[in-house]
């Protein structure tokens, strides 16, 4: 298969986007896994599976413009069924995670959730049919594949967020609601791309929606850096937190150490503030974790924050 320049560029542009996804999701999972916070467990999901989707269709690209020998059909077909988990998988984790955010009833989201499991099952199906209806899969036959129902599977991702935008006026909680708007807007900015692929001739390798993973990554990261900023600041209302204490028996001590911790400051100089040995505030960190059932300053922005 010759490649153009035009493709050239496209392998370029899908390597940033790659890239791009790839370091945001470790970076929301390293901090996922320091605060334990379900909204940023949610950016590694919507990051992670895209970031294999990409990769796996910029090795088949490379393999092409490379003039490499075609694949042995089961190497091939386990690449197939890897990228089509990953769609299938993407499209799942963002309309359910959509369809929690809706005001919608306990029987509403159930039957949601099960619509959308339904048709991931049916698409995935149509994707392996289609997949065993091929004799001598190659790289080239692989790149249709995906090129095929990527846009197909993104549709579903695309109606949710429309739905879901619409809803967000009737959420009464701001911080829910802005959840919605903007995780329905990641979905949406799909609709350009997919329309272009679908009334476009397949002359070519390129697919128009993987642009779509770089605009939602984007906003994504716009949305995760603001998120980040605004509840791990350490700026919490400590006239609020008084009933927090008591309630997970927080002596007065522990209080000053906690609000020590929440300014950013380490062991030695809470140590110093307080005119206390270095052992006695690790003694002290140790018996607030213990209570809150936490591990480390992260959590405790986190849960302080939330119960405030």
């Amino acid at each position: 298969m010759h490649i153009g320049i035009l493709a050239t560029v496209f392998i370029i542009f899908l390597f940033l986007v790659f890239s791009f996804v790839f370091t945001q999701s470790i970076t929301a999972f390293y901090f996922y896994l320091r605060s334990k916070d379900k909204i940023l467990g949610m950016q590694v999901l919507l990051n992670w599976f895209p970031a294999v989707i990409l990769a796996t269709y910029l090795i088949s690209l490379l393999l092409v413009a490379n003039g490499m020998p075609l694949w042995e059909k089961n190497t091939s077909i386990v690449f197939a069924v890897i990228i089509a988990v990953s769609m299938v998988s993407t499209e799942c984790c963002y309309v359910i995670y959509l369809l929690g955010l809706m005001p919608l009833s306990k029987k509403g989201y159930r039957r949601g959730v099960i619509i959308c499991i339904g048709v991931s099952v049916l698409l995935f199906i149509n994707i392996m049919l289609a997949i065993a209806a091929i004799q001598g899969f190659t790289a080239q036959v692989f790149l249709f594949v995906i090129s095929y129902f990527l846009p197909i599977t993104m549709i579903l991702v695309v109606i949710c967020g429309i739905v879901g935008f619409s809803l967000s006026p009737k959420i009464s909680d701001r911080k829910k609601r802005h959840h919605l708007k903007q995780f329905s807007t990641i979905c949406i900015v799909f609709l350009p791309f997919i329309v272009l692929d679908i009334t476009l001739a397949r002359n070519s390798i390129i697919v128009f929606s993987f642009a779509g993973f770089l605009g939602g990554s984007v906003l994504s990261f716009m949305y995760f850096s603001k998120y980040f900023y605004v509840n791990y600041n350490s700026d919490v209302e400590y006239s609020a937190a008084k009933a927090f204490y008591v309630q997970h028996n927080i002596s007065q001590r522990e209080r000053e150490v906690v609000e020590l911790l929440l300014q950013g400051l380490s062991n030695p100089e809470i140590a110093k503030a307080l005119f206390l040995s270095e052992n006695t505030i690790k003694t002290h960190i140790r018996n607030i974790y213990k209570k809150l059932k936490i591990n480390n300053r992260y959590q405790l922005i986190n849960i302080m924050k939330s119960k405030n």
